[in-house]
């Protein structure tokens, strides 16, 4: 089927490929973090601030979040929901959904593997407990990440469901008005959680490499998760724009309204239905700690991948 004649919200199948292989690409970013936290038995997650991974975690939290009330994306969900689209069609039309689950998902399995092996006891020849100053509890970091997304999610996938009712059941303005506010609340907490993710492990860093006479530990701290991680927020921040841009208006339309597209184009792509802004944001947060962490290693002379 040609692009031109397929439903709102469906996808080619080289289009969703596309989506589907960002994805995955996503979900293997984190696999190198993972690797250098399970295996590194001395240090356990010494380095990683669990600020950061708070944070880390919340934005994505609230970046699923956005996703499933964004008012643009749930038309998708509405046609899946009554019927209008089904098969493939119905698959490709919910990758976006899809995309920003999977990356919830690798940022909680990120969560679980730092919280469990900050558990262990380090040896008595690692002296970095000496240098991280009041880092939260795994009580406190599991508690305060539970707590976000209990509260969260539930109430996003409740707007959902009621903008996705049949015409005749749909809520009245109230409750689009309540949805509305509750989208832009979600577009700021989660970018401004993406955007300050690197300021505990930036600060956490630079107090190790001073406290220890100039001398850089990244300890369990993947740079080159780190580097993937950046890549691919931002192939995502591409997909999830791109995939929710304003189409081009149609050949007659007034010329007042091809004005007003092409003006609005890049905010709907970032801010409003794409929401790129919150991947990207994530991305450089993630290049900020990449760039800390090469500098004060090349100082030191003391850097691996």
């Amino acid at each position: 089927m040609p692009p031109e004649s397929r439903p709102p919200h469906a996808q080619t199948p080289f289009a969703t490929g596309i989506h589907l292989l960002i994805t995955l690409f996503v979900a293997a970013s984190y696999i190198p973090q993972l690797i250098d936290i399970g295996a590194n038995d001395r240090t356990g997650n010494a380095a990683i601030s669990g600020w950061y991974i708070i944070l880390l975690t919340t934005s994505a939290t609230a970046h699923l979040a956005t996703r499933i009330k964004n008012l643009q994306s749930s038309q998708a969900w509405h046609s899946v929901r009554h019927g209008n689209l089904k098969g493939f069609d119905a698959f490709s039309s919910l990758v976006v959904f899809l995309q920003a689950f999977i990356h919830w998902a690798a940022a909680i399995i990120l969560l679980v593997f730092y919280v469990s092996f900050r558990t262990r006891t380090p040896s008595r020849n690692n002296d970095d407990e000496s240098i991280i100053s009041s880092p939260p509890s795994a009580v406190t970091i599991l508690a305060v990440v539970l707590v976000h997304a209990v509260i969260v999610l539930p109430f996003a996938v409740y707007f959902l469901h009621l903008l996705t009712k049949d015409p005749e059941d749909l809520p009245d303005s109230v409750v689009f008005v309540v949805s509305s506010a509750y989208g832009l609340l979600l577009r700021i907490t989660g970018t401004l959680t993406s955007l300050t993710a690197a300021v505990p492990q930036v600060y956490l860093m630079v107090t190790r490499y001073r406290n220890s006479g100039n001398q850089f530990n990244q300890g369990s701290l993947s740079l080159l998760g780190l580097g993937l991680q950046v890549v691919a927020f931002l192939a995502l921040a591409g997909s999830q724009g791109w995939r929710m841009r304003i189409l081009p208006p149609p050949p007659d339309a007034p010329s007042y309204w091809q004005l007003y597209t092409t003006g609005e184009w890049w905010y709907a792509f970032f801010v409003i239905s794409g929401y790129a802004v919150g991947w990207a944001t994530l991305a450089f947060s993630q290049l900020l700690v990449l760039c800390v962490a090469l500098g004060l290693g090349s100082r030191a002379g003391a850097l691996y991948i």
